[in-house]
């Protein structure tokens, strides 16, 4: 444990770093651009220090990601170690005395997050400043969505994009064997009027039994079609031709 002059001497910069912009290099080091982007000197009043934090923490959301997870990891430690007034943390002010009754809670149970953890349970009803600041993932909770994504979103979208794929090819592939059953179906039943013929028959006959072959040929597509789309379960595959 630490003695008690230590405890209360660190207690003591803590507190002061959290009301103070140029106590906690932290911040400054990752927040000092934004300050020159959003926070006018002429509108600093008399405490430019509590001014800058409270002015960061109103433009909290447009922030570079860099001062933001700093700011997000500094207001979640003062929402979980709530006291009133604290510039980061006052756009929550209005909402953690209306929902949260901080004025009939004893102080030490406001130490132990139960003003951080009751503008949670009420985030459906708080100010849109408080919604800001309580509504931004940690620097955990971005981790966390990312593997999360990188689990389900990447892998769902590359399953989508093969099913598609796959139905593109299915596609393909039937288009062309209708035109090869068909060619294959023509010549054969050529093949075998003109053997037929040449054995026994008439010139004249010769063009209607080709036009009769073509009929039949036809017919064995459609009748393909047919029985294909009644007993197919899965994508067809076709090797040299044959199904």
């Amino acid at each position: 444990d630490f003695p008690p002059e230590c405890f209360n001497a660190m207690e003591e910069v803590i507190e002061k770093s959290s009301t103070r912009f140029y106590l906690n290099p932290r911040v400054k080091t990752m927040c000092n651009e934004d300050v020159n982007r959003f926070c006018r000197w002429s509108d600093m009043g008399s405490d430019p220090d509590s001014s800058i934090l409270s002015c960061l923490a109103k433009k909290i959301q447009e922030t570079q990601p860099e001062c933001r997870r700093e700011l997000v990891r500094v207001v979640r430690l003062q929402l979980w170690r709530y006291k009133a007034g604290m510039p980061l943390t006052s756009p929550c002010d209005g909402d953690a005395m209306r929902f949260c009754e901080i004025g009939t809670v004893a102080g030490p149970f406001l130490q132990s997050g139960y003003v951080s953890n009751c503008l949670m349970k009420n985030s459906a009803e708080v100010s849109r400043g408080c919604w800001a600041l309580i509504s931004l993932p940690d620097s955990e909770g971005v981790r966390a969505a990312a593997k999360l994504e990188a689990k389900y979103w990447h892998k769902e979208f590359a399953e989508e994009h093969s099913k598609e794929w796959l139905r593109t090819v299915a596609n393909d592939v039937e288009g062309k064997l209708h035109q090869r059953l068909h060619g294959s179906l023509q010549q054969q039943v050529e093949r075998d009027v003109e053997r037929a013929f040449k054995k026994s028959g008439p010139a004249w006959m010769m063009p209607i039994l080709i036009i009769c072959g073509g009929l039949v040929a036809l017919g064995g597509v459609a009748w393909y079609s047919y029985v294909k789309g009644h007993i197919r379960s899965g994508v067809t595959v076709v090797k040299d031709g044959r199904a």
